[in-house]
C-alpha cells in the first residue's frame, strides 16, 4: 500500500468509487478510467437538485463543486451566460452556497453573466441570509401571484 491508513484516508473513502457518495463525483470515460465527468461546455447545462437536497452533506459538496465549476467556466470563457437557480431557499441555507451566490450577484455582471434566483414566496427573499446582497444587487424583481390563492 502506497499510503498508510490515516484519518484523512478514512474520511475520503466515502467519496471515492462505488462508496456512499462516490456516485456523485466519480465519472468514467468510455474505457472505464476515472475522470471528472462534469461537462460545463454545452450551450445549456442543467442540474436537477430535487433528490440530492434531501441529503445535506452530499448536497452541500455537490453544490460547492457545481458552483465552483460554473464560476471557473464563466471566468475562462468570458461568454455571455445566465445562471438560473430554481428553489433557491433550501440551497441558500448552506453558508458556503450563500457565499457563492453573494459573490455571483456582486461580480457576475462584470463577467457578462446574469444570475436569476427563484423563491416560492416573497418572505423567503426578505428573510434570506443574503437578503441585503440581493436587495443591493438585484434592482429588478419579478413577483408572480399564486393564482390558486387569488379570488
Amino acid at each position: 500500500e502506497i499510503f498508510p491508513e490515516s484519518r484523512l484516508k478514512r474520511e475520503l473513502r466515502a467519496w471515492i468509487g462505488k462508496n456512499a457518495y462516490g456516485y456523485y463525483f466519480n465519472g468514467q470515460d468510455r474505457k472505464g478510467n476515472a475522470r471528472d465527468s462534469l461537462d460545463m461546455q454545452g450551450h445549456l447545462v442543467s442540474f436537477d437538485m430535487t433528490e440530492i437536497l434531501k441529503y445535506p452533506l452530499p448536497a452541500a459538496c455537490l453544490n460547492w463543486n457545481i458552483m465552483h465549476r460554473i464560476r471557473q467556466t464563466i471566468q475562462q470563457t468570458a461568454k455571455p451566460s445566465m445562471v438560473f437557480i430554481d428553489e433557491t431557499k433550501p440551497q441558500i441555507a448552506n453558508p458556503q452556497f450563500q457565499g457563492y451566490v453573494s459573490e455571483m450577484l456582486l461580480e457576475h455582471r462584470k463577467l457578462r453573466s446574469s444570475v436569476s434566483l427563484c423563491f416560492q414566496t416573497a418572505d423567503a427573499v426578505v428573510n434570506s441570509p443574503i437578503a441585503n446582497v440581493m436587495k443591493d444587487n438585484c434592482p429588478t424583481l419579478f413577483l408572480f401571484p399564486n393564482l390558486r390563492t387569488c379570488s
